[in-house]
């Protein structure tokens, strides 16, 4: 089976500085699972951007120099500390450890360099960043540096604007105020063709319609609860992403070698209609894989049945909201068809 996740379908995740400086100092075991996780999963492309990289440096040179004099990574009035004094403490001056952390910040850099592919280098600092960023520090009680990481999660270059990007940051102020301020953010966003990222907080994870939560700050959950949560979390993603495209999902019927075991079955969310189309599409449960099937085709088209009886397309009869067909021989590899015989697959109209 050839693994392939179609591009309109996979889910672009923006890490903030404070993620980034979590994974560098390795003192969050969960939330480093979490970024491993992510990088190698297909339908996910990580992103950040040269305003985090300028960020992410500074950050990390006052923790690796209060580190080498404190013996600790410094905490947020210890970073103060060291600010307001010139950086100088506990009767150490920075220069002094400068060649040490220098070294220790570039080796780090280097290591998102080849732990990410071009993590950075998609998203530039450009001259039409400073408009909509200006608008919204004007427009919101956010920071300017929070401001200038939302809008350049979104805005990567001059001519690229990123319609569906999903922020994850362990900023919950940062986060509090995007969410809470939605209508006003909306509004300063879209007035330079750009659209509001999701919001990802680590600490208020949320999946499935808010009735599962984690804090992926905390260390007290195991690889494969944490796996399993960012599958579902990626399932929701692509959902809402594609959601006028969005059918259904699968579900499991039939036994193997009987004439049900050999057909896929699907129900409708959200609409009563199955519309006619030229082909669909098959988000697997694992968030690995994209599966599309063509409708029409030139030994003809596929034949979808509801209840025992076939059906014409479109089909708007509210009552019949289960569906099944049967691929034709050759259509589907063996692997391709078990797979789309589970339930939970992502079912959606592509148009081709």
């Amino acid at each position: 089976m050839q693994h392939f996740v179609n591009d309109k379908f996979k889910i672009d995740i923006f890490l903030d500085t404070n993620i980034l400086v979590d994974y560098v100092l390795g003192t969050k075991p969960i939330l480093n699972h979490s970024i491993n996780y992510l990088n190698n999963k297909r339908s996910v492309r990580l992103r950040s951007s040269h305003y985090v990289e300028f960020e992410l440096t500074e950050v990390l040179k006052i923790c690796f120099f209060g580190h080498s004099v404190l013996g600790h990574y410094p905490d947020k009035k210890e970073k103060l500390y060291i600010k307001n004094h010139n950086w100088d403490t506990n009767g150490l001056d920075y220069t002094q450890k400068m060649q040490e952390v220098s070294t220790i910040v570039n080796e780090k850099m280097s290591m998102l360099d080849s732990t990410f592919n071009r993590l950075f280098d998609d998203h530039v600092l450009h001259e039409n960043l400073i408009v909509p960023t200006c608008n919204f520090i004007l427009q919101s009680k956010v920071s300017r540096e929070d401001c200038m990481v939302t809008i350049s999660s979104v805005f990567p270059t001059n001519d690229d604007r990123l319609q569906y990007v999903a922020l994850f940051s362990n900023d919950s102020q940062l986060c509090s105020a995007i969410t809470g301020n939605k209508e006003t953010i909306n509004s300063v966003l879209s007035q330079e063709g750009l659209k509001t990222p999701v919001i990802l907080n680590a600490k208020k994870l949320y999946y499935n319609s808010g009735k599962i939560q984690l804090n992926i700050s905390d260390n007290e959950y195991d690889n494969e609860t944490i796996e399993k949560f960012w599958d579902n979390m990626i399932l929701e993603l692509v959902k809402k992403k594609n959601i006028d495209a969005y059918i259904g999902s699968t579900y499991k019927f039939g036994k193997p070698n009987t004439v049900s075991g050999k057909c896929i079955y699907f129900n409708l969310q959200n609409t009563n209609t199955l519309n006619d189309a030229n082909s669909i599409l098959f988000f697997t449960n694992d968030a690995e894989e994209t599966i599309s099937i063509r409708v029409k085709t030139k030994k003809g088209n596929l034949e979808f049945w509801n209840g025992g009886h076939p059906v014409s397309l479109p089909n708007d009869n509210a009552n019949d909201l289960r569906y099944s067909f049967r691929p034709f021989d050759d259509m589907l590899d063996s692997d391709e068809f078990e797979k789309l015989r589970e339930p939970n697959n992502l079912v959606f109209y592509l148009n081709e």
